[in-house]
């Protein structure tokens, strides 16, 4: 937790059970990679919600992700990854 509360003192003050979301802005990608990488070496679970609802991708556990999109070319996309990182797909609906 000393290194998520860190992180969230630079903007947020309120503690963590009060404020469990955190959003970034478009020139923070870095900061927001790291804190979902953090979330998932921990074995926490977590959202990313894209901008303009363009998807949402949930870690849970550290080592599972579902990934939900209207938009058919990112769905094509993250596809794309999965396959070049060899992941297994357990359910595409």
């Amino acid at each position: 937790m000393l290194k998520l509360d860190t992180f969230r003192s630079a903007v947020e003050t309120r503690p963590l059970i009060e404020s469990a979301g955190h959003r970034f802005g478009a020139d923070e990608l870095e900061d927001a990679v790291g804190l979902f990488a953090m979330a998932t070496e921990f074995g926490w679970s977590s959202y990313l919600y894209m901008p303009d609802d363009v998807g949402t991708l949930y870690n849970w556990e550290g080592d599972l992700f579902d990934f939900w999109s209207r938009d058919e070319s990112r769905l094509i996309a993250i596809n794309k990854v999965i396959g070049k990182l060899e992941l297994e797909i357990t359910h595409a609906g």
